[in-house]
């Protein structure tokens, strides 16, 4: 019973979730640009609310708030010298050139195993370059 119950609901969300998607595509067109071509967008417009003093100076309770950055001081530890004396650290263990890093006769083997794979010559066909693809 909890099964069928859930499987009715997830069927009734999908479906919704389906049309409501529907919906919000209806009317708008994907348009196909090539690198040829410039892309024209629509002009914007300004509106009156956009401009409009009262729109923007509301109260909190309105939903609108200033975000703002949190302001950071500084600390005496972080300027303190005790500090960062007694700090320790790991020392890095200095990097080492190894022999088959350096030596030609690792690099320059004709082995099976370390052979490169190679893309073969472009062969250009009709419809590359035909006028009547590229409209």
């Amino acid at each position: 019973m909890k099964t069928k119950v859930l499987t009715t609901v997830l069927a009734v969300l999908l479906s919704t979730s389906a049309s409501f998607g529907a919906n919000l595509l209806k009317g708008k067109n994907s348009n196909f640009i090539s690198n040829l071509e410039d892309a024209k967008e629509s002009t914007l417009k300004i509106e009156t609310w956009m401009i409009d003093e009262s729109v923007w100076n509301v109260k909190l309770e309105s939903g609108f708030t200033e975000d703002t950055d949190q302001t950071f001081e500084i600390e005496l530890w972080m300027v303190h010298p005790a500090y960062w004396k007694n700090l320790t650290t790991e020392a890095e263990v200095s990097l080492i050139l190894e022999k088959w890093m350096t030596e030609d006769s690792y690099w320059n083997v004709s082995k099976p195993y370390l052979t490169t794979e190679k893309d073969k010559a472009l062969q250009i066909e009709g419809w590359m370059i035909d006028d009547e693809n590229w409209e």
